[in-house]
């Protein structure tokens, strides 16, 4: 028996998630433009959930600029390399490990992407500012 200070869950009141809210708004949405005569609704389902999370922006924001990515040779530099290069981005990767930095710039070049490695320390600020100088020589 709930308190009755605290009342009882039930589906519509329980907390939910950003990936539940999103569908949530989505099939509100839907509900709608059907309730309004409508034989489908104006934005699908699906289609609201990719503005929702961003994949048409990233496409609009990157292609054909250069993006630097550090930490490039593995994990998360890695994957953010691969989806700026996938959304038409000029992909400068930067990391220590050369030969890693080489496998993910074949992997992205393979992929039909534009990738262009350096190698560097980012705990070197001396390092860092050759890059820095660099990149801006080369990009602007």
């Amino acid at each position: 028996m709930p308190s009755a200070q605290q009342p009882e869950r039930t589906p519509a009141t329980r907390r939910r998630g950003p990936a539940q809210r999103a569908r949530a708004v989505a099939l509100d949405l839907a509900d709608g433009a059907i309730r309004q005569g409508l034989k489908r609704p104006l934005l699908s389902p699906g289609r609201i959930a990719r503005r929702v999370l961003g994949s048409d922006r990233l496409v609009d924001a990157v292609a054909g600029r250069v993006v630097v990515v550090t930490g490039a040779s593995s994990g998360i530099g890695e994957a953010a390399a691969h989806r700026f290069a996938a959304a038409g981005a000029i992909v400068v990767l930067v990391a220590r490990r050369e030969e890693e930095l080489a496998r993910v710039t074949a992997s992205i070049r393979g992929n039909g992407g534009q990738a262009r490695p350096y190698t560097c320390d980012l705990s070197d600020r001396d390092a860092i500012d050759g890059l820095v100088a660099q990149l801006l020589a080369e990009y602007g």
